[in-house]
């Protein structure tokens, strides 16, 4: 039986740096719809929920990802971890998708290869980060089991409890990790496509307007990755 693979995506409204980013309309769509959208056009994945807090501040954020065909589930503001868990125990994960919010740009043809090396060499992690892959930052998810997440709920401390996966990059630990093997033409740009803050939004508009004129989910890697080089020589 084929496991079930279920992609979370982190994300809350109250970002200090750049309140409500996830609610930002590019061109057709709210920030946080693009990454659906794009989360949805890939058959590996069984399910797409939206992870946020109990907090009154994320209802528009909960109801808008609702209306782009994600499940919600809202917990802790400070338990990333705790809330990941539980998020996927609730919807019967065997392999979890880590798409954070803030990264709309993430590519299902790199997840795609992070679900089948994962698979393939029997790992806990297989991750998109750049200092892993040389993929531009924003790009890559990380791929993780089910027994990998409960494992990390039970053992990350304190410090690290704000991101599902960053205790594994700080800790020595049994977790077995390995970057996403990508075509060198897929690492052709350094730059970061991720949106922390409004500087960074307005660049996203930017290489977006510079994609074909179709929807989110049609956008390929080596498009985007051509528009961000196009970008970065305007």
């Amino acid at each position: 039986m084929r496991p079930k693979v279920v992609c979370i995506i982190p994300a809350r409204s109250d970002s200090r740096r750049f309140p409500k980013k996830h609610l930002e309309q590019v061109g057709k769509y709210p920030l946080i719809g693009i990454l659906i959208t794009r989360m949805k056009s890939l058959e590996l994945i069984d399910e797409i929920v939206v992870a946020t807090t109990n907090r009154k501040c994320d209802d528009e954020l909960s109801r808008i990802s609702e209306s782009f065909g994600a499940k919600v589930f809202r917990g802790s503001l400070k338990d990333v971890i705790g809330r990941f868990t539980k998020a996927s125990k609730k919807y019967k994960a065997d392999i979890c998708i880590k798409a954070n919010g803030d990264n709309p740009m993430q590519c299902p043809e790199v997840i795609e290869l992070s679900i089948k090396q994962l698979l393939l060499n029997k790992l806990d992690i297989v991750t998109g980060k750049n200092k892993f892959t040389n993929l531009p930052i924003g790009i890559g998810a990380e791929v993780i089991t089910f027994e990998t997440v409960k494992w990390l709920d039970e053992n990350t401390i304190d410090e690290f409890r704000e991101d599902t996966t960053s205790y594994v990059y700080n800790y020595e630990t049994p977790i077995k990790v390995e970057g996403v093997r990508v075509p060198n033409s897929w690492t052709q740009s350094t730059q970061s496509i991720t949106v922390d803050t409004s500087s960074d939004m307005l660049k996203l508009k930017k290489i977006i307007s510079m994609l074909p004129n179709t929807k989110p989910q049609f956008w390929k890697i080596l498009e985007i990755i051509g528009a961000m080089n196009r970008y970065e020589k305007v």
